[in-house]
């Protein structure tokens, strides 16, 4: 595959000036936005390792949201962050890569924290979304945060891991555990018992900290600000993303709708993503499983993502 374009760049974003990752093999193709997760878990690098290949068809965007990874800066650390700022900074974003690519619209893949993202400006923004791609769909957040919990605590308990159950404490109350290190102890948990990378397991430490340590997308430094931005961000936002709803406030969307689900994803339950997708109606929409993933299935079964993605797309224009 021959690349054409391959660069990053800052753009101006409501205020704020926020890097994105671009690359295609013709500047004619349909954009493909990518919403990484988190808030604050920045993901160009792993984007386009696994999902390169879709620069064939389509022109990639990976975008480093406010405060989070080379769109960090510490002055930050001192803004009020809310939820809605950064639905407002998705439909920026979106309309600058519309005027940038010439485009009336353009896909969207949102995943976990982007699948908020993305669901919201679908719901609110409609008229530059060719089609909506979730990825780890969240949902429910309070609903979320209890699966997740005792999916880690039935495997710990199962492990004889007494010092993994001290760790876990006490179940998040509507999605809010009672302190950072209880959250980040439940998310170690989860991924050491495969409810983040089904086949790849390990803490936080493999699935997040040596992808970035390996990459040439962040130097150093700027894995550093990652991290500062990741911790508030996370932190800054939690309240108001856990409770998040869309099983009862989002029962429509008006552009079609493709949501790719690991089948082993405690992090984003697949119980509630299916159940969700199952009542909602929108002009076009399509599920695809996927049986040996859990969070990534973009990541994990790279090859079949890429392909039903390319393909519901490609059946959107």
């Amino acid at each position: 595959m021959r690349i054409s374009l391959d660069y990053e760049e800052m753009i101006p974003v409501n205020g704020d000036r926020q890097s994105i990752r671009i690359r295609s093999a013709d500047a004619e193709h349909p954009v493909m936005l990518f919403l990484h997760g988190g808030p604050g878990v920045c993901n160009r690098h792993l984007v386009l390792r696994h999902n390169g290949a879709l620069a064939d068809r389509f022109t990639l965007v990976c975008w480093d949201q406010r405060a989070s990874g080379k769109s960090f800066r510490p002055e930050q650390l001192r803004q009020s962050l809310t939820p809605e700022q950064y639905v407002e900074d998705t439909r920026a974003v979106v309309e600058y890569l519309c005027r940038l690519f010439g485009k009336n619209k353009i896909f969207v893949v949102g995943h976990s924290w982007g699948s908020y993202l993305g669901v919201r400006l679908a719901q609110q923004y409609p008229e530059h979304v060719q089609a909506y791609i979730g990825v780890g769909q969240l949902v429910n957040g309070g609903e979320n945060e209890r699966l997740g919990y005792e999916f880690a605590l039935e495997m710990a308990r199962t492990a004889g891991n007494q010092k993994e159950i001290r760790k876990l404490g006490a179940p998040p109350v509507n999605g809010v555990y009672a302190s950072h290190d209880a959250m980040l102890a439940q998310r170690d948990c989860v991924a050491k018992y495969g409810g983040v990378d089904y086949h790849h397991r390990g803490g936080m430490i493999s699935s997040m900290v040596l992808p970035l340590l390996r990459t040439k997308e962040y130097r150093l430094s700027e894995i550093v600000q990652y991290a500062k931005g990741g911790m508030y961000t996370s932190d800054t936002l939690w309240n108001e993303v856990v409770a998040c709803k869309f099983d009862e406030t989002v029962p429509s969307l008006s552009v079609p709708v493709l949501i790719t689900q690991g089948v082993h994803d405690y992090t984003t339950a697949y119980a509630l993503a299916e159940a969700w997708f199952q009542k909602l109606s929108a002009p076009k929409k399509e599920w695809v499983s996927f049986a040996e993933s859990a969070h990534s299935p973009n990541y994990e079964e790279a090859e079949k993502w890429n392909r039903v993605v390319s393909e519901f797309c490609l059946s959107c224009l």
